[in-house]
């Protein structure tokens, strides 16, 4: 099985033609770096104007992102988020009770009496 590439079959473009296509993607850790180290907002203001920028360049840019490819992104994110509520609802009334029963004072005697 021959797996080599033949060079003459692609056209490689030059670099700075690569760079430029890929510079509004790379403009989006930019805009967080800048805008977090600058102190011009929050961490969460940074970031709803990164997603609001890519989202942007992926729609209108590189013409990638469509309608459908972004409710089922939302569709995941909500899942995920949903999951991690739930857990830290659990992880909440696990603490609550957890500070009731004073589980942490018989825990101190137990490893002090040892």
């Amino acid at each position: 099985m021959d797996l080599s590439v033949n060079p003459s079959k692609y056209r490689q473009k030059p670099l700075y033609k690569v760079f430029l296509d890929a510079l509004p993607g790379l403009l989006a850790p930019m805009i967080i770096i800048v805008g977090v180290l600058s102190g011009l907002a929050t961490i969460t203001e940074i970031s709803i104007l990164a997603c609001s920028f890519v989202m942007l360049v992926g729609f209108f840019i590189y013409r990638n992102l469509t309608l459908l490819k972004l409710l089922q992104a939302f569709k995941k994110a909500i899942l995920f988020a949903s999951a991690i509520m739930a857990l830290f609802g659990v992880l909440g009334t696990f603490t609550f009770f957890m500070a009731v029963e004073r589980v942490d004072v018989m825990l101190a005697h137990l490893i002090l009496g040892m």
